[in-house]
């Protein structure tokens, strides 16, 4: 009774302020410290002495997005085993067609043979129940990239790819024999609410009292996980869980994603670039890149550590100072002025008048409150996912000036900075 109190509370105050003692599930008949049984064992004595998982034949959600194209990829270059994509029809074309199109935009058309020879497509919506009825085999790694990552959204589309198609996942998987390699975000972290609780989000937490409900994303991807936690503790689901970053960029040659106008985390750039300006205060920041090539060469390595290991936090662990990132937009004709507080906040507030330029500075606008309450995003660390990395012989590139120039010089050919 006193779980559904809070699931229903939590409805009606639509993603509000959750009780900091609200320790119970709201999907499953769990609280979240039953998990820590087996978030515990997640240790790297587990990767040490227990039995490596080689992928075997892989089912590929997702296959159509950015980092899974590039897991795609990375399959193909780097494995030899079948791979079958489960790719949605839509707007009239079909899954495959969508699959080659995309694809050959990353990696040019010369590549596409080995495409059609390794892999098979099913045309399939995951987010329907019986969706995955059209994969006849079993024994599979799934590895599932789809995810809807808008971070507001008027209906349920939010929650039908993020929570249902994970539902539909853990179904396949154990009635087929199969173990799942689920992305998630560190977004989960969320937020605190006056101060609590003053901690970070690790790779032996879930929940540690942040707020995760006011955002619908992050509280879908942050449900989906609660649900594969639960099918691991219960049905002994084979399950990994790997967190991801800002999917930046690739390392080599500054490819960005296809739907780059989506992206948050450069929207806040662009913004900066419109406004002219940014404030000193803000100059000394650690900002964080992971490149998707990298990322998913991250992502099929961790693959495949023992059953224990269940999650990670696949994410670069070289930031960059927002001054160092700026001076690659320097380095690329961008030049961004270097303003005191006062200054920058009579600028934004006058620009913002303007309902346009209000969208485009909507990254810089502070929503740091709720309710009456003060909000701060809640961060994480990743240094056990870096040891068992640096155990498989792979290092996280760094960073510099020189990167953000190049995917800088990307983004203005297709004129994303004309604003």
């Amino acid at each position: 009774p006193h779980a559904l109190a809070i699931f229903a509370e939590r409805l009606a105050n639509k993603y509000q302020v959750q009780d900091k003692d609200a320790d119970y599930s709201m999907v499953t008949n769990h609280k979240f410290s039953d998990y820590n049984g087996i978030l515990n064992a997640n240790s790297f004595d587990a990767f040490l002495y227990g039995e490596r998982q080689p992928l075997g034949d892989v089912l590929l959600t997702g296959a159509t997005g950015f980092l899974g194209i590039h897991i795609l990829r990375d399959l193909l270059i780097n494995y030899n085993m079948p791979i079958i994509c489960l790719v949605r029809d839509k707007n009239g074309i079909r899954g495959e067609q969508r699959l080659k199109t995309i694809y050959c935009h990353y990696f040019g058309i010369e590549t596409v043979n080995m495409l059609e020879d390794r892999v098979s497509v099913v045309s399939a919506d995951i987010t329907e129940i019986h969706a995955l009825d059209k994969v006849e085999r079993k024994h599979l790694t799934v590895i599932n990239c789809a995810a809807n990552v808008k971070h507001f959204s008027s209906d349920s589309d939010i929650e039908r790819v993020n929570i249902e198609s994970v539902r539909n996942l853990i179904d396949f998987c154990l009635r087929t024999d199969s173990r799942i390699i689920h992305i998630s975000t560190l977004s989960v972290a969320g937020r605190s609410v006056d101060g609590f609780p003053d901690a970070l989000l690790t790779e032996n937490s879930l929940y540690f009292g942040q707020n995760y409900t006011d955002n619908k994303y992050v509280y879908s991807k942050f449900t989906a996980e609660d649900l594969l936690f639960a099918a691991i503790l219960d049905k002994r689901l084979s399950a990994k869980i790997i967190r991801v970053g800002n999917l930046s960029p690739r390392y080599g040659d500054g490819k960005f994603q296809i739907n780059f106008l989506t992206n948050s985390h450069m929207a806040m750039y662009r913004a900066y670039v419109k406004l002219g300006m940014v404030p000193q205060v803000a100059l000394d920041v650690m900002m964080e890149f992971s490149p998707i090539d990298e990322v998913a060469r991250a992502v099929l390595l961790l693959s495949e550590t023992p059953r224990d290991c269940i999650l990670f936090h696949a994410v670069n662990n070289h930031k960059q100072s927002l001054s160092d990132v700026l001076y690659g937009f320097e380095k690329s004709g961008i030049v961004i002025r270097q303003v005191d507080e006062v200054e920058f906040h009579q600028a934004l507030n006058r620009v913002i008048k303007n309902q346009k330029d209000f969208q485009l500075l909507l990254p810089l606008v502070a929503y740091n409150s709720s309710g009456g309450h003060q909000m701060k995003p809640l961060g994480y660390i990743c240094d056990y996912t870096n040891k068992v990395l640096c155990h498989l012989g792979y290092h996280w590139p760094t960073i510099n000036y020189n990167y953000v120039s190049l995917f800088v010089d990307v983004l203005k050919s297709l004129g994303y900075f004309d604003v």
